[in-house]
Order: C-alpha cells, then structure tokens, then sequence
C-alpha cells in the first residue's frame, strides 16, 4: 500500500481500559502512559427474545418447540 493518508483511522489519543488492564500496566511499570484513561465497565444491554407477541412466535417470529 502506498497511501498514507492525512490522518489515521485508528486514533490513539485517548486509550480506554478498565482496572484489570490498568492493574496490568501498573505491574508493568508503564501505569502512566500518555493517553491511558481508566473507565468503569459498562454491562451490554440483555438481548430480547420472543420477537415480540408474548413470546409466542408472532409474524415473522421462530415456531415454538413443545
């Protein structure tokens, strides 16, 4: 690849991790990175099952096994 282009996709200005990566660096004698933020882990939202119609398949929905 010969393009480099003007700014990188990839942007490393702020780098954020949470404490067991922190933990790590800190052992490693590299806690104070330029750029290294700790953040609080955020929980993914629970996926949804059913498709809607109280779980009772509905249109479009998977037939239920009994």
């Amino acid at each position: 690849m010969d393009f480099v282009p003007e700014e990188s996709a990839i942007r490393t200005d702020v780098i954020e991790v949470d404490k067991d990566t922190m933990d790590m660096l800190a052992a490693l004698g590299m806690a104070e990175l330029p750029g290294v933020v700790k953040v609080d882990p955020v929980a993914p939202d629970a996926p949804k099952f059913g498709g809607g119609y109280a779980g009772r398949g509905g249109a479009g929905g998977a037939p239920k096994r009994y």
